[in-house]
């Protein structure tokens, strides 16, 4: 009471601004602890505010959080079992102090030794494999028995359990060793019965550790029943009527009994499936977790942190789960409230779209900035925190003179439009805001800077692009969706007549002329409307009532999602244009009639003309033909005419000279040389005359109405003087009827000379067959020999005049027949073939078609 008092009246006199004193007023049946503040109240002296704040629960729980931290700590020091706790890489940073009486060394010397140091090289490399499994986080714990060197150097048997702990992000913090020394344990079997008392007493020991700890404790079989619960759980949660009535059930069990036995209240207990669900996820997953669950038990809201963590043997296989749960209820309520409004803060902050931070005001330094500050300035978070900010970033430094008294005077400042200069040095147009706020006691410049680049440039560009379009040379109209226009450009104007004022608000087909119909603007409205673009053609009205064209492009304009909200229509005057057109093409289709009429004239002359050069140069074939064939004209008579006119020149010489002495028969035989003689000019000249006419178009073709057969028969009576008594000619017929519309003359010249040529050509006899056949379209001649026949290189050749193959020299002609022979079948319009082989005979096929052969009844 002396210490409040003189506390009073130092404040009253103004020697301390205040007083704060914890003090404890407590019963013997009760704990009660208070917080008292005095404060002196200004210009009013001798007045202070006295107030005592309650701050018992805080207390009472930061007592039983130093009792609840020296058991846990008295617990682990004098644990039966060694406890290890060792960092990743192995290095020990914690042990207690069955660890020092199993190797023999003090703390001191194991602290930051590696454990493998202790290990038995035999069985350090699955010692390894087993930790970095769970470091790794492959293995949440492992158990093992491996040897240990004492300090001493004696060798010891230890089983070892080992648990990986691991931050709320799953990173690993350390291992947790358990220690148990087995040597006596291999050594001698029989003290297996004290062992395992030892245990049942580290289990007893555990299990009144575990009761007495105020987090609730567990472990579950694989079906989710309490294998060990401790008294925390069986009274904050299960509400069990002993200890072991949990176990060999579930928490469902008592979720419904508690259910039942307040019906009237729908909320009364509501834990249950949610803790039934984690243990399945931590049986599946196969890994400790870290779970929020909460609800109401006994109609009070409940909210646990709970780990619950897989439950394997000593064969490592998984039977069950183990976990512990601390209520966290009063906390979680504070500690929400705060999270959330920090949450709320941050996230506002860190994702604003505008640039944001804190600069102490004092130093000028950043504190704190957020996620578009680093985007838009381009600098990395360390070269940002602790960086003066008048240095860092560069702006006008008329601004700063400008507006640094502002911020001074009132604490804030507001739409200040500024350039700032980003990392690289390239400029972002601003518009900052500016406040002092105290934080904490501390003074911070919260600035905010709005970036209008952008905007900068679209109010450019939309001037840029306005003056255009006042500017440009054809119409411009903009309407709404509905059609209504909303701006036209003075070259609208100056088109039709009509101002902004009296078209606004109007629909464009306020231009229509009549002259289109209406299914023309039906199809334009159609393709704009489902956001295509339209091109064409309008025949519209001037507000005058004078016609125009005008050629127009329509397009829907879309916001940033791709809604169609007005259509711009880009629109030229083309009248003149039109009418220039319409005369081009007036031009045009005249210029196409006398192209026409040009190009049929220059047709027909040049078809004269092709016919002149076709006439002429018929004429010049034939001219060449017949200067050839005088040429082998002259050329055959001087060498077949000499013979026969030798042959009679020497006939009349010897008649003349001895004719008078000699025998009549002597002169008859002269005379007969001399008569066969002239019936071979006579017979050369003959074929020579009508080689001639053929080749001159001279023969008079003159077809009619003919006996084939008797034709033939007389053609075999006059070469009968030929005919050797080693010939056999034999003439077939299949003619049904004898009658045929031919040229006989013509037809006994081909045939003679076939006939004679077929004797000629077989000196040494044999048969020579005559046949004659019709078909459908065809009358065929084939005469047929076995005599020396044709080389197939000359076969080509022998219907050309005066040509004769190199096997017939010895034998007397003149090369004529065949090429006759080829002219008057031409006449016929027929065909003439040639089958041979050197001395196979040959077979010669006439076939002339039904059109110039008619059969005649």
């Amino acid at each position: 009471s002396n210490l409040f008092a003189s506390a009073i009246r130092k404040v009253q006199l103004g020697k301390i601004n205040g007083f704060v004193k914890e003090y404890s007023c407590s019963s013997p049946k009760e704990e009660r602890y208070f917080l008292c503040r005095i404060t002196g109240l200004q210009g009013e002296e001798k007045q202070v505010i006295i107030t005592h704040e309650n701050i018992t629960n805080i207390k009472l729980a930061q007592k039983q959080l130093i009792i609840s931290e020296e058991k846990y700590r008295s617990t682990f020091m004098n644990s039966p079992l060694g406890i290890v706790i060792a960092e990743e890489d192995g290095n020990i940073i914690e042990i207690n102090k069955k660890v020092t009486q199993i190797l023999g060394y003090s703390k001191k010397e194991l602290l930051n030794k590696n454990i493998y140091e202790f290990t038995h090289k035999n069985d350090q490399l699955e010692s390894k494999s087993n930790y970095t499994k769970t470091v790794l986080g492959k293995a949440k714990h492992f158990s093992m028995q491996k040897r240990y060197v004492k300090k001493n150097g004696t060798i010891i048997w230890a089983k070892i359990n080992v648990s990986a702990i691991y931050d709320s992000n799953k990173k690993f913090l350390f291992n947790v060793g358990m220690l148990n020394n087995i040597t006596e344990e291999k050594k001698y079997l029989e003290l297996l019965e004290q062992n395992e008392q030892k245990y049942k007493s580290l289990y007893l020991l555990l299990n009144t550790m575990a009761d007495n700890l105020p987090d609730m404790m567990w472990a579950k079989d694989l079906n989710k029943q309490f294998l060990f619960t401790n008294k925390a759980l069986r009274k904050g949660l299960l509400n069990a009527k002993s200890d072991s009535e949990p176990i060999g059930k579930n928490i469902l069990y008592f979720a419904k009994r508690e259910k039942e036995s307040h019906p009237e209240i729908d909320n009364y207990y509501t834990f249950g499936e949610e803790c039934q669900d984690t243990d399945e996820i931590i049986i599946k997953n196969s890994k400790a977790m870290r779970f929020n669950i909460y609800g109401n038990v006994k109609n009070e809201y409940l909210y646990l942190e709970a780990y619950k963590a897989p439950l394997y043997n000593t064969q490592g296989k998984l039977i069950g789960t183990v976990g512990s749960a601390r209520d966290l209820t009063k906390e979680k309520g504070i500690e929400e409230k705060l999270i959330s409004s920090e949450k709320k803060f941050s996230k506002a902050f860190h994702n604003a779209p505008i640039i944001a931070g804190f600069t102490e005001l004092s130093s000028g330094r950043y504190v704190e900035v957020n996620k578009t500050f680093y985007r838009i300035l381009k600098y990395k978070k360390s070269e940002v925190i602790g960086k003066n900010a008048s240095s860092l970033i560069k702006m006008d430094p008329t601004f700063k003179e400008r507006v640094l008294p502002k911020l001074k005077k009132n604490g804030r400042l507001a739409n200040e439009e500024t350039i700032i200069y980003n990392k690289y040095g390239d400029p972002v147009n601003v518009l900052m805001f500016a406040e002092v706020i105290k934080i904490d006691g501390v003074d911070y410049n919260f600035t905010t800077a709005i970036d209008i680049t952008k905007r900068k440039t679209y109010e450019e560009d939309l001037k840029l692009f306005s003056e255009a379009v006042n500017q440009s040379q054809v119409s411009v109209i903009i309407t709404n969706t509905s059609g209504q226009i909303e701006f036209v450009n003075p070259k609208f104007s100056e088109t039709t007549g009509y101002t902004l004022g009296e078209v606004s608000g109007k629909n464009p087909n306020l231009l229509k002329s009549g002259e289109m119909d209406e299914a023309f603007y039906e199809e334009m409205w159609n393709k704009i409307s489902t956001g295509q673009q339209w091109k064409g053609i309008f025949h519209n009205k001037k507000k005058n009532g004078e016609l125009f064209w005008e050629s127009a492009v329509i397009s829907p304009i879309k916001n940033e999602s791709g809604v169609v909200t007005h259509f711009i229509a880009l629109k030229e005057d083309i009248t003149e244009i039109v009418k220039k057109d319409k005369k081009l093409k007036e031009y045009q289709s005249h210029l196409e009639d006398l192209v026409k009429e040009r190009t049929e004239q220059l047709e027909k002359e040049i078809e004269l003309r092709k016919k002149d050069q076709n006439t002429v140069k018929e004429a010049l074939i034939k001219e060449k033909k017949l200067n050839k064939l005088k040429s082998d004209f002259v050329s055959m008579v001087s060498h077949e005419f000499r013979t026969p006119l030798t042959s009679i020149r020497s006939s009349l010489e010897l008649i003349e000279r001895f004719g008078i002495n000699w025998e009549k028969e002597k002169i008859e035989y002269h005379y007969t040389k001399i008569k066969n003689s002239i019936d071979n000019l006579t017979s050369m000249l003959e074929e020579m005359l009508d080689l001639s006419h053929s080749n001159s178009d001279k023969i008079n073709f003159q077809p009619r109405n003919s006996n084939v057969e008797n034709l033939i028969k007389n053609i075999l009576v006059e070469l009968e003087p030929l005919i050797s008594s080693d010939h056999r000619i034999d003439y077939f017929s299949s003619l049904t009827n004898n009658f045929c519309y031919i040229d006989p003359k013509l037809i006994k010249v081909i045939l003679t000379n076939l006939l004679s040529n077929a004797i000629k050509y077989s000196p040494q006899g044999g048969v020579i067959r005559i046949e004659v056949s019709e078909n459908i379209n065809h009358l065929v001649f084939k005469v047929s020999d076995q005599g020396i026949g044709i080389n197939p290189e000359d076969i080509k050749e022998i219907f050309n005049p005066f040509f004769r193959a190199k096997a017939v020299t010895t034998i007397k002609g003149s090369g004529l027949g065949l090429s006759i022979v080829k002219n008057y079948v031409d006449l016929h319009s027929g065909n003439l073939e040639v089958e041979s082989n050197p001395g196979e005979g040959s077979n010669f096929i006439i076939t002339i078609p039904i059109n110039n052969c008619r059969m005649h009844n």
